[in-house]
C-alpha cells in the first residue's frame, strides 16, 4: 500500500479487489487511507467483501463499493491500470 501511495496523483483511483478489501476497513493497516487526499477515490468490490465478511459499515466512509460491472466501468475509464500485490 505505501508503494502504491508513492504514485497516487489528483483525480487517481484505488480498487480494492480479492484479499485487499481488507484494507477498506477502519482500523487495518489501510490508516494510510487517512492521509490520502479527497481528489483519489477509493473503491472496493462488493463481491469480494461479502465472500470476506467485511461489511460497508465496518469501512472508511470515502469507500465507495461497486459490482463487477462498476469494476469493468473504472477499467475503461481509467488508464492505464496498475496492479499492486
Amino acid at each position: 500500500m505505501q508503494e502504491c501511495i508513492k504514485y497516487l496523483q489528483s483525480g487517481c483511483v484505488i480498487l480494492f479487489i480479492e484479499n485487499a478489501v481488507y484494507n477498506a476497513k477502519i482500523g487495518t493497516v489501510s490508516s494510510l487511507l487517512e492521509s490520502l487526499p479527497s481528489e483519489v477515490n477509493v473503491y472496493a468490490l462488493h463481491q469480494d467483501m461479502q465472500a470476506r465478511g467485511v461489511l460497508e459499515e465496518d469501512c472508511y466512509p470515502f469507500v465507495k463499493f461497486i459490482d463487477y460491472e462498476g469494476f469493468v466501468d473504472l477499467v475503461e475509464k481509467n488508464n492505464p491500470v496498475r496492479s499492486w500485490t
